[in-house]
């Protein structure tokens, strides 16, 4: 059980590295091993109810939901970066848009004339 909780720890590490670059694509492959992971350490622990209740594993288990959660946390920071970015990049189209039809005046072909 204690190497499926290291790869469990190694995941989600490699989660956090692939949030903070932005590799979303990394993300993505790291919480499919973790979906597959999942179902054998759950079928583990139903199993071996004894190491499930030593302080080591309570300890370690602990670890693992704090970094999950620090995760989680980071991936919503970055989400609300993105979409304020995004947002930012939304309105500097619109104003251009703004722009550009402000100096195309109503005669469009009068451009074309000297062509």
């Amino acid at each position: 059980m204690w190497d499926l909780l290291n790869q469990w720890k190694q995941l989600t590490d490699a989660e956090r590295e692939a949030i903070l670059a932005e590799d979303w694509e990394l993300l993505q492959r790291n919480q499919i091993a973790k979906q597959q992971l999942q179902s054998t350490l759950s079928d583990l622990m139903d199993s071996d109810s004894q190491a499930i209740d030593s302080t080591g594993f309570q300890s370690e288990w602990g670890q693992l939901i704090d970094a999950e959660q620090g995760n989680s946390d980071l991936l919503e920071k970055k989400m609300r970066e993105n979409r304020k970015e995004l947002g930012s990049v939304d309105r500097k189209t619109m104003q251009l848009g703004q722009i550009r039809h402000a100096y195309s005046g109503s005669d469009q072909n009068y451009w074309n004339s000297y062509s």
